[in-house]
């Protein structure tokens, strides 16, 4: 026996060292995985991930779209005697630039200036704020007054189609515990005991009066309304661009003075004229072509039943406009009067608007608060 042998050394041999069968090499058979279908994986979750994807995306689309819409200035028929339409102002250049210059103003006019924001979510910048109450505004509205048989007050109606979120606010409504009634399968809700909101379609109607409200839905949804560019007849809009705000209101001979004298019993003031200077005046129409930072121009139609009538009653408007608007308050008001037949025209601009209407939202910066009360230890 060699010196290097050892006794009883078991035969070597290649299988010998083989206790467990060695590993396939990883190929197309190799395990339970995706193996050679990753390709059928990669589809597979990519299918799940679309269709996810596409479910949000329907679901947002739901909840912000302003589903089915119709004019709200249908919402004007023959009964009523008056209709004013406003059109989208957070798609008007001038009206953007004007809401920006008013949260700047009232934000300057805040106790500790502009970085003393309400509330912490919302942005400080006025631009970015103004945007984005903007893109929350209505993309039109139109408010109607409706003669009431038996009723000397009109019914008021006011109809908006939302920029979004219209469905979601009819679930609301139809789960409202103040629902009164559903006309034409759509829900009525009493909201405090005199306005009622309903939707017609998805074009938000209200009213304080529930017949008014029946006669407007019917004509939303019948489209059998009076749009109110076809009810001006004193005033023609401007040629170059639509107006932001249009309409006008009708009187009976005699309503206006009427009115006047009940608001002065009612404030216990009289007025600056006699209420017989506007007897005559049958019909007032305003449109308003421009809204911006530095001015508003509008004009108001006044017809009346004789051009003395109606010259006469141009002039107590155009005084109480001056009054309403310019006096006291920093802006400056200026307007034309003139008179054809018997239609008078009042031509106006109001300039330096913007700082007496932020003080109006905010108040004055330079008035100094009540001292809060201090109260005083009882003596012993």
């Amino acid at each position: 026996m060699s010196p290097t042998e050892r006794p009883n050394a078991p035969e070597f041999s290649p299988d010998s060292q083989r206790t467990q069968p060695a590993p396939d090499p990883i190929g197309p058979s190799s395990g339970s995985g995706c193996g050679w279908k990753v390709p059928g994986c990669v589809l597979g979750c990519g299918a799940v991930v679309g269709l996810v994807l596409l479910l949000v995306a329907g679901y947002f689309w739901w909840l912000l779209s302003p589903g089915e819409q119709h004019p709200t200035d249908a919402v004007a028929g023959p009964e009523s005697s008056g209709a004013y339409q406003i059109r989208d102002l957070g798609e008007d250049e001038g009206a953007r630039r004007a809401l920006e210059e008013v949260v700047r103003q009232v934000q300057n006019r805040s106790p500790s200036g502009p970085e003393d924001a309400p509330t912490d979510w919302l942005p400080r910048d006025p631009a970015t704020l103004a945007g984005a109450m903007a893109r929350v505004m209505p993309r039109e509205g139109t408010l109607a007054f409706e003669r009431v048989p038996g009723s000397d007050e009109p019914a008021t109606v006011l109809a908006l189609n939302l920029r979004g979120f219209t469905r979601p606010l009819r679930m609301m409504l139809e789960s409202s515990d103040n629902r009164t009634e559903t006309y034409r399968g759509m829900p009525v809700v009493n909201t405090d005991g005199e306005l009622l909101v309903a939707m017609a379609d998805d074009t938000l109607v209200m009213s304080d009066h529930p017949g008014a409200l029946r006669a407007a839905m019917d004509r939303l949804l019948d489209g059998t309304g009076q749009p109110v560019a076809s009810r001006l007849e004193l005033l023609e809009p401007s040629p170059e661009s639509p107006p932001i705000l249009s309409g006008g209101s009708s009187f009976e001979p005699g309503e206006i003075s009427e009115m006047m004298r009940q608001d002065e019993e009612e404030r216990g003031t009289a007025p600056p004229f006699d209420p017989d200077q506007v007897r005559g005046v049958e019909r007032i129409e305003l449109v308003v072509d421009d809204l911006d930072p530095e001015v508003i121009r509008f004009r108001v139609g006044v017809g009346a039943t004789t051009p003395d009538q109606a010259r006469q009653g141009a002039a107590v408007i155009d005084e109480m406009l001056r009054d309403a608007l310019a006096a006291d308050s920093g802006a400056t008001y200026g307007a034309a009067v003139s008179t054809i037949g018997t239609t008078s025209v009042i031509d106006a601009r109001l300039t330096g608007w913007i700082k007496p209407f932020a003080e109006s939202i905010a108040g004055d910066p330079d008035e100094t608060p009540p001292a809060a009360s201090v109260k005083e230890p009882a003596l012993e």
